[in-house]
């Protein structure tokens, strides 16, 4: 099977502090929330179940406008209140991957197909890992709709979270035995607006907020693929105990 990895350098402490003053920790919290609000319309927005009722896109085009404005609205006000760029990052702190995917569960659940059989198998020994919650969880549902998407006529969808080799960092994988990608596609596949899907079917922007959270995560983020074979995508996070890097927690290509 053909396989691609992009492998994401460590930025450090570019994350947004906690507690940030007055006005600047307002603006945060508010970006936070739009972020939210977006990946909610975004999703509904690509369920199959919305697609046959052509009335919801008029009323799902004004929600994305809205918060497109209020978006940016949220920049201009950072701007002026001279909120540095990294105060706009997502805030990070220790989560229980385990706990973050049972969270979603049910979303993960609703935007698949009934002829799609998942499984999800997430052990609850595993070490915590330092990351955005939302992001985390935005990542997975992101990854989860690629799947239902490569599987138009239905087929398994594999949610795996397990401890690597040396403990350095948990892996995550999303596997789906879907049509595959040729080796053209999947070295394009983190570009960003890059999609194959019909017009109006995918932004191309999934993928390349996966990679933007492995970044921000201090981890990295591969996809293995073939035509006709379906998909793997592993997120490798660092665990908490060891801190800056998951890359070398495992360098075995799948």
């Amino acid at each position: 099977m053909q396989g691609w990895r992009y492998a994401a350098p460590s930025i450090g402490s570019a994350v947004a502090p906690e507690g940030l003053p007055g006005s600047a920790g307002i603006v945060h919290d508010l970006g936070n929330l739009i972020q939210i609000a977006a990946s909610a319309v975004n999703i509904i927005g690509r369920n199959s179940r919305t697609w046959r009722d052509p009335s919801l896109e008029p009323a799902l085009a004004r929600a994305r406008t809205a918060l497109e404005r209020a978006s940016d609205l949220v920049r201009q006000t950072a701007s002026a209140i001279r909120v540095p760029d990294v105060q706009m990052r997502a805030t990070t702190e220790l989560q229980h991957l385990p706990s973050c995917l049972a969270e979603i569960d049910g979303l993960i659940r609703w935007v698949c197909d009934p002829d799609i059989t998942l499984s999800i198998d997430a052990p609850d020994d595993l070490p915590p890992i330092c990351c955005n919650r939302i992001e985390l969880q935005s990542a997975v549902l992101n990854l989860a709709i690629n799947a239902r998407d490569a599987m138009p006529e239905g087929g398994a969808l594999a949610i795996r979270a397990r401890e690597a080799t040396g403990g350095a960092a948990l892996e995550l994988s999303i596997t789906d035995n879907g049509q595959g990608m040729s080796p053209s596609v999947l070295a394009q596949a983190f570009r960003p607006y890059f999609t194959t899907k019909p017009e109006g079917r995918g932004s191309g922007l999934g993928l390349a907020m996966v990679k933007r959270f492995a970044q921000e995560a201090n981890g990295e983020v591969e996809i293995t693929s073939a035509p006709g074979r379906g998909a793997r995508v592993t997120l490798r996070l660092p665990t908490a105990r060891f801190g800056s890097s998951a890359h070398d927690a495992s360098n075995t290509r799948r």
